[in-house]
């Protein structure tokens, strides 16, 4: 994990926000500050992820009840997943 989503993750969690991982790979592990928060399982149906996400994430953008650090983390953690090895 980069230092720089190590940052992020302490960054919420001293503001007190959410962190949301989704994993893209069934075979993925979330790594050691990350292991103990609920997971979208991206990797094994697609469709209700996408779903959840557009109905709960997409939701509150439309009903600006977003939260800049919220979303920045969401995004960090996605990222991540994205790109790691």
């Amino acid at each position: 994990m980069s230092e720089w989503v190590k940052k992020e993750i302490e960054i919420a969690r001293a503001n007190k926000r959410k962190i949301l991982p989704v994993l893209l790979d069934g075979k993925a592990v979330l790594p050691k500050p990350l292991d103990e928060l609920k997971y979208l399982p991206f990797h094994s149906d697609p469709e209700y992820v996408l779903g959840w996400l557009r109905e709960n994430i997409y939701g509150q953008i439309k009903n600006k009840e977003s939260d800049s650090w919220f979303w920045l983390v969401v995004g960090a953690a996605f990222i991540w997943l994205l790109t790691r090895e």
